[in-house]
């Protein structure tokens, strides 16, 4: 496995008790080969390991074979079958499938380089719609939209977090908004299906993270700052480092999406990520101490705002606690020791993983 072992029984830890329910079922998993979704793929193979589930997971992917060249332990298991294309034009297996599990989106380096807006926004939502009928089609049972705390656009800007209630939107003639816009037609999508079809859709609407896999050089503030740190650099900051985020580690994301998957209310949307406000100056500090105590942090800007205009991206978590009696375990010191770690163990068994620039810190 790639991702630690330790953090795979968290996950279980927290939600042993849900896994029953999935044995002997047949999974399909969009977007299960990015970030979010190696941490889903691989925790639904420790699943299905260490409590003998029999479960199959059908995995929706572009380039299977580059895939297998980066994670060939996990394109060997077993339990995974491929299904190469992309969301917005694949054929879809003739199967009959228990749970869906739909994150398709472009990819950040994609996004990080410039893609246009309109590619991103098909892919979301006119991919969202078309597996929604694959799902009736298939009789799916379950449908788990993963969503982004960007359908809010701009929050305010203070540490009380938005709540799910909130109708804030992004500015639809922002070139910036078309994750945010796609993602909101995609949940509309998904309240029609619910409302309309009686397909059992839960929503999670995700907001920041960290943890092992996080890029380290696109436009993530976190994986820059472990980069920078670990290569003993001083720490750039471009803005006035007083954007507030929330920072939700890796191992406690993917717990609470199966739970949501598995015991979320049909219908309901829930907000995941750390309602834990830092600033982005805070992060780098804290970064620094854990990591490299002598890098220095550098503003580069005082008085100008984030990119993006996102000064606060932060998410009230109250209905998950609530609900579904989730919290956040694990604090950010820990999450950013245990990234680094990572990391560093990662270089110096020379593995390779796409985006982070392991040899590089050897």
């Amino acid at each position: 496995m790639i991702l630690p072992r330790q953090d795979l029984d968290l996950i279980l830890s927290h939600t042993g008790a849900l896994w029953e329910q999935a044995r002997g079922k047949t999974f399909f998993l969009t977007g299960a080969t990015g970030f979010f979704g190696i941490w889903l793929l691989e925790s639904l193979l420790h699943a299905n390991r260490q409590f003998n589930l029999g479960i199959t997971a059908l995995v929706l992917t572009r380039n299977p074979r580059r895939f297998a060249r980066n994670y060939p332990h996990i394109a060997k298991d077993d339990g995974i079958e491929w299904v190469a294309g992309d969301i917005r034009t694949c054929s879809f297996p003739r199967k009959k499938i228990s749970a869906i599990i739909h994150g398709a989106t472009t990819s950040a380096a994609e996004t990080f380089h410039g893609q246009p807006s309109l590619l991103k926004f098909d892919t979301v939502a006119l991919g969202t719609r078309r597996i929604l009928d694959y799902a009736l089609q298939s009789q799916a049972k379950s449908f788990l939209l993963i969503s982004s705390g960007a359908v809010y656009g701009p929050q305010p800007n203070n540490r009380n977090g938005v709540s799910e209630k909130c109708l804030l939107a992004p500015d639809p003639l922002s070139p910036e908004a078309a994750l945010g816009i796609s993602k909101r037609v995609a949940e509309f999508f998904c309240g029609d299906f619910f409302r309309e079809q009686g397909l059992n859709i839960t929503i999670a609407r995700c907001f920041s993270f960290l943890g092992p896999l996080l890029p380290l050089n696109l436009h993530y503030a976190a994986g820059n700052f472990l980069r920078d740190t670990l290569q003993h650099r001083d720490i750039t900051i471009r803005g006035d480092g007083n954007a507030i985020r929330g920072y939700m580690y890796t191992a406690d994301l993917a717990a609470w999406l199966w739970t949501i998957l598995f015991a979320g209310q049909p219908g309901r949307v829930y907000n995941v990520g750390s309602d834990h406000a830092v600033t982005i100056r805070e992060l780098a500090v804290v970064t620094a101490q854990i990591v490299h105590p002598e890098s220095r942090i550098i503003l580069l800007n005082q008085s100008a705002g984030t990119t993006s205009g996102r000064s606060c991206y932060l998410p009230d978590i109250s209905r998950a606690k609530k609900e579904l009696g989730l919290t956040v375990w694990t604090d950010l010191e820990t999450a950013i020791g245990k990234t680094a770690a990572w990391i560093r163990d990662s270089s110096l068994s020379s593995a390779t993983v796409p985006g982070c620039d392991l040899h590089s810190f050897q």
